[in-house]
């Protein structure tokens, strides 16, 4: 048996900020509606505010859809 539905991808180069955590709890919130098969995070970042982390971290896991975060592209961090 085969899975339906689509996969989603939100990407981020850049501080962790505020407005960045609002764009990946936005895609996160669309993939759960879409009933997506997955939310692909792909991430360069060199980190940044605590409290937004914090968001983001705690809304992954608490997801209903399944959350795959890809460090890309080579040499990137996060």
């Amino acid at each position: 048996m085969f899975a339906t539905g689509s996969v989603l991808v939100a990407e981020l180069d850049g501080v962790i900020s505020p407005a960045s955590s609002s764009y990946l709890l936005r895609a996160l919130h669309i993939a759960e509606n879409e009933h997506a098969q997955c939310l692909i995070m792909t991430l360069d970042t060199p980190g940044g505010l605590d409290v937004s982390m914090r968001e983001i971290t705690k809304a992954i896991l608490n997801a209903d859809v399944p959350v795959v975060v890809y460090i890309a592209p080579s040499g990137a961090r996060a």
